[in-house]
């Protein structure tokens, strides 16, 4: 029996080794569980790629280019229809070269399980994003507003008895003002501090599902939500936990900054290198002086919100760093009474 042969008989479930000769255009090894991969010793270049996802090639082109030019190292993921169904497959592949053969030695798993649980963990991530950008709106107003009014109640009666009841109702709205802070104020910087962990994402479909979780309080919100996208799907390399901050961020301050009636909303546009988030409200707008510093910590451009919502002051300034972190640019234009605008560029890469 050969040394082909032998590997041939491994029965590794969702897992394959192959060399693929480039040079002959053809498998020269294939063990483990080939079948489940649906690969066939004459299977070339072509026939592979007709089973890819088409969304993944363009990624794969790019990826496959720079494993050649010995600037690649780690792993892939992509789709390929095997009997009738999309399997998403992670392979690690390796270069070899000789005087006149260049060979691709790769690991292949099926990692479709695993994917589609992360699918459901990060969908449950959008919800409690949705859940925070609404509990800084929806509790910060109204529980500051109730403690504005019991001080005043406290400060304008004799009656001992009512002061003394309205100082306690001052405290106790404090305590639960306080609690919302810092719970939202955790969220934020505990993001900033954990190390970045780019993966590609659908970004235009993650967005889509944000968005839709806040249209499910639009009503509530007495604000129209909009999204658009300019392909209903648009790959990028980010960190989505520290993204989504960028996202919830802006979302809250635009829900902050607007009135009853108000607009906002979300243009994803793929371009050909980046990505770009247009991100739009028609609310009371930015005061000029303030446009310089608006990214800076503690800045001076830090107000309440229109429902009395506190302000921390490092809202934007984490989403300055986690923009610049992707390499990305962020600008704003805005005009007082007229509304805001956040354009965010990130490089796909």
């Amino acid at each position: 029996m050969t040394q082909q042969q032998n590997f041939d008989t491994l029965n590794v479930p969702g897992n394959a080794s192959v060399i693929f000769d480039l040079t002959l255009n053809r498998f020269t090894y294939l063990a483990g569980d080939i079948k489940l991969f649906g690969i066939k010793q004459d299977a070339t270049v072509d026939s592979i790629l007709s089973a890819i996802h088409k969304d993944d090639i363009p990624y794969l082109e790019q990826q496959f280019i720079a494993l050649l030019n010995n600037s690649f190292n780690g792993s892939l993921e992509f789709r390929i229809l095997l009997n009738d169904l999309y399997r998403t497959l992670r392979v690690t592949p390796f270069v070899l070269q000789s005087a006149d053969t260049k060979t691709i030695i790769a690991n292949i798993i099926d990692v479709t399980d695993e994917v589609n649980n992360r699918y459901v963990i990060e969908k449950f991530a959008n919800k409690k994003n949705a859940i925070l950008t609404m509990l800084s709106h929806d509790l910060r107003g109204p529980l500051s507003i109730g403690k504005m009014v019991a001080q005043s109640l406290s400060t304008a009666t004799d009656d001992v008895k009512v002061k003394g009841q309205s100082q306690n109702l001052v405290k106790i709205l404090k305590q639960a003002l306080d609690l919302v802070n810092d719970l939202i104020s955790r969220e934020e910087t505990d993001t900033i501090t954990v190390e970045l962990v780019k993966k590609r994402i659908d970004i235009a479909t993650k967005l889509k599902e944000y968005i839709e979780e806040i249209r499910l309080s639009e009503d509530a919100l007495h604000r129209t939500i909009l999204y658009s996208s300019s392909d209903e799907t648009i790959y990028a390399h980010i960190d989505e936990a520290k993204f989504m901050q960028i996202i919830n961020n802006l979302v809250s301050n635009a829900l902050k900054f607007t009135r009853d009636g108000d607009i906002i909303s979300l243009t994803v546009e793929e371009k050909e290198d980046s990505v770009q988030f247009i991100f739009s409200d028609t609310g009371v707008g930015i005061p000029e002086q303030f446009h310089t510093e608006l990214f800076e910590k503690f800045t001076p451009a830090r107000r309440k919100g229109l429902n009395g919502e506190p302000s921390i002051g490092i809202g934007l300034s984490i989403v300055k760093t986690i923009v610049d972190w992707h390499g990305g640019i962020i600008k704003v234009n805005s005009e007082e009474n007229k509304g805001t605008t956040f354009y965010l560029e990130l490089p796909k890469g």
